[in-house]
């Protein structure tokens, strides 16, 4: 009589081994947003500023599931993060990071199409978990909303499309110094310990860039660029490495962008970082991306 209970209890075993470290950070299945609550529809697991994949861990294939498994001891970049997509295209994600004392990392994914003589998944319908596990070492995880750009966003406090007498009347009210060598000319301004830099449109004379200057871009100290990802989110190219990143609008259709700026190999190597918010409706902004 106790012979399969016995059975039943040493087949769990073997999960029981697999999973033996606790979640330290996931991908929540459901999200409110506003009035809206959408279930999770993609995932994707950050390092540094580039989505990484199976080249760090296993992939997994069975009829209608996919799943990968990164092992984080092989990634020696930083920050770690899950990027946790709510609806195709559109803004809604949040951007989890990922634990000191998170060993693993695993996405899985609902197949819609199966190769049985590759035994592969060839096309993937949405994101059914992510999550890391480990054991937990300093700071927990947290979950980060993104925030779209518009209009209303500001960096310290200032915005775009804004005459320079208001922003240096802002400033100067605040404690700040505003240096501008020329009407029309960029501003360079010093608010505590922030330095920030206003470039101004050719033809309307409003703001068209807000810079907001950080510290050189040495591996070991990604705080800089992580503050960008809890604000915003992720970029919108996650494999490019090139030396600035853009953030798309999420199918919001506005014109206004967030860019962050690390320096090239061709920069000195005390030149900071820079996080960017860009007015992409003026020309001389759209001509400076391309």
């Amino acid at each position: 009589m106790r012979l399969p209970v016995l059975i039943s209890l040493l087949s769990l075993l073997p999960l029981a081994v697999a999973h033996a470290d606790p979640v330290v950070a996931e991908c929540p299945a459901e999200w409110s947003f506003g009035a809206e609550r959408l279930p999770l529809f993609w995932a994707n697991i950050w390092a540094d500023y580039q989505v990484i994949d199976d080249e760090f861990g296993e992939t997994s294939d069975v009829p209608g599931r996919a799943s990968v498994q990164i092992e984080l001891k092989k990634v020696d970049r930083r920050p770690l993060f899950l990027f946790c997509r709510y609806k195709e295209m559109s803004g809604f994600n949040v951007a989890v990071s990922i634990p000191e004392g998170a060993k693993t990392c695993m996405v899985e994914w609902q197949g819609a199409k199966w190769d049985a003589r590759e035994k592969v998944n060839r096309d993937y319908v949405r994101a059914l978990r992510a999550e890391c596990r480990g054991t937990l070492q300093g700071e927990p995880s947290q979950a980060f909303p993104a925030e779209i750009p518009s209009l209303t966003s500001d960096v310290e406090g200032l915005r775009l499309r804004q005459p320079a007498d208001e922003l240096k009347a802002l400033v100067l009210s605040r404690g700040g110094s505003w240096t501008q060598w020329a009407v029309g000319a960029p501003a360079e301004i010093a608010l505590g310990d922030a330095r920030l830099r206003v470039v101004f449109s050719s033809a309307t004379g409003l703001s068209r860039k807000v810079v907001l200057y950080g510290p050189p871009w040495p591996p070991r100290d990604p705080g800089f660029y992580a503050a960008i990802i809890q604000r915003f989110g992720l970029p919108e190219h996650p494999y490019a490495a090139q030396c600035t990143k853009a953030w798309n609008t999420y199918g919001q259709n506005n014109d206004i962008q967030v860019e962050w700026y690390r320096p090239c190999k061709t920069d000195s190597p005390s030149a900071p970082q820079e996080m960017r918010l860009v007015d992409m409706a003026d020309p001389e902004s759209k001509k400076e991306r391309e």
